[in-house]
């Protein structure tokens, strides 16, 4: 589908409107943008964490067209839909024309999206309700438990995601910022795995990737454990251009497990999981012996 124009002039921004399903709850979705001045638009709720693995996509109908969605928000869109009240929302990545430069350099940015949420009437966490829904059992699996018949190998398969924060776009070789984790996608069933980098000096620094990736899919890794200690993290890894601090006997661990020549991949529970994000670490832990 093609997005008509923003008037810059009159701060206009495009809006998504679900239609309501009038009484039958299996109605296919039907949306329709709306575009406002933001100064004069009608409330909105501002949707955060939206982010959806891009392995598991759908079409959603837009002013008649169809265009592609990550699946965690179709769910989501199922989920919020009402009877006979439109839900007025703005998500970054549908509202926002990202096949238009100048669009995207204008807006897509972190500043933006917090004058977005400033304007909002309501703000929803699009991640924590589909992980509420992965508590009550209520999100299929992607793809189903197998064994692994690859242990031992170094032939490893890379995850194929790599998002990043948008204040760390400026690229992987020029960290300006502490890491930040992305929340995960639960309908996909994501986990976190590292792509460590080779190198050939023991002393060089560590650089790594920080991958989502569906559970059981056909990425291959090695899950490493390890003694967390005591000590404070001290010691830098460079991950997905942002700086992450680690202890020092993972970093001593991370060093000799590295090859000289190609990248390994790994699961480390104090990286790939979001040590500060009470309620990821409450849902992860209990899952570390299927991982």
């Amino acid at each position: 589908m093609k997005h008509s124009p923003l008037n810059v002039d009159t701060c206009e921004m495009r809006f998504l409107v679900v239609a309501p399903h009038g009484g039958e709850p299996n109605k296919p979705l039907e949306c329709f943008f709306s575009y406002e001045s933001l100064e004069t638009c009608t409330p909105y709720t501002y949707v955060a964490n939206s982010r959806g693995n891009p392995a598991f996509k759908s079409v959603l109908s837009i002013d008649g067209f169809g265009k592609w969605i990550t699946t965690n928000i179709r769910l989501f869109l199922e989920t919020i839909r009402m009877d006979k009240t439109p839900i007025r929302l703005w998500f970054r990545d549908y509202c926002l024309d990202q096949s238009n430069p100048d669009e995207v350099s204008r807006y897509w940015t972190a500043q933006w999206m917090q004058t977005m949420s400033t304007h909002s009437s309501d703000i929803f966490d699009l991640s924590e309700l589909m992980g509420v829904l992965w508590d009550q059992n209520k999100l299929a699996k992607p793809h189903s438990p197998r064994c692994k018949t690859w242990y031992g190998t170094r032939e490893f398969t890379s995850p194929k995601h790599f998002p990043m924060p948008i204040a760390s776009w400026r690229g992987w070789n020029a960290p300006l910022t502490k890491f930040q984790h992305l929340r995960l996608d639960y309908f996909a069933d994501e986990i976190r795995l590292i792509e460590l980098f080779s190198a050939q000096e023991k002393s060089s620094r560590l650089i790594a990737g920080l991958g989502y990736t569906p559970m059981n899919d056909d990425t291959t890794y090695h899950a490493l454990s390890y003694t967390w200690g005591d000590e404070d993290a001290s010691h830098e890894i460079l991950l997905n251009g942002q700086i992450f601090m680690i202890r020092k006997n993972l970093d001593n661990c991370l060093r000799a497990v590295r090859h000289p020549k190609t990248k390994i991949v790994l699961w480390v529970d104090a990286i790939c999981i979001d040590q500060n994000n009470v309620l990821e670490r409450n849902r992860q832990l209990p899952r570390m012996l299927e991982i």
